[in-house]
């Protein structure tokens, strides 16, 4: 299937050195759990109105003490950046071995036009997935520290 099916519009981004305030309005009114943001036509990271809460949390903003706050000075969540065209087996792959939380499918001009929000999916994509050689290694060990000929203990 081609994640381009699966991902939800977006009509906007946000450029890395805007406020946190406009960023999020921005969020409000796209009503979408994230957004891209984008450096110099560069996407380096998605930003959730989650973020913005805990960084309200963390520093208080009030304009007359400190200076306006930018989205570039937050931690933004990771995002694999695709095509509409591509896989999603192979991107949801790509995004668990970077640790991202979003896929967002850039559009014509390098601008984002949709994502997939993968937050509800990660704990069964982080999963550690046991390769074939070391799951045999594994079961050899089980067996040596637990023989199938041991006596269990009546209780």
């Amino acid at each position: 299937m081609k994640i381009g099916v699966i991902a939800t519009p977006i009509g906007d981004y946000i450029v890395a050195n805007e406020s946190l305030d406009s960023a999020q309005r921005k969020l409000k009114n796209q009503n979408v759990p994230a957004l891209p943001v984008l450096r110099q036509d560069s996407l380096i990271g998605m930003l959730s109105a989650k973020d913005i809460a805990i960084a309200n949390l963390t520093e208080p903003t009030v304009e007359s003490r400190y200076p306006p706050r930018r989205v570039e000075d937050l931690s933004l969540s990771k995002v694999v950046g695709s095509n509409e065209d591509e896989d999603v087996d192979s991107l949801i792959e790509k995004a668990t071995a970077t640790g991202a939380d979003y896929i967002t499918v850039m559009g014509e001009g390098g601008r984002p036009q949709a994502l997939v929000d993968l937050s509800p999916y990660q704990h069964h994509l982080r999963k550690q997935r046991v390769p074939p050689a070391q799951q045999q290694q594994l079961d050899e060990s089980l067996k040596e520290s637990f023989p199938a000929s041991d006596p269990v203990p009546p209780p």
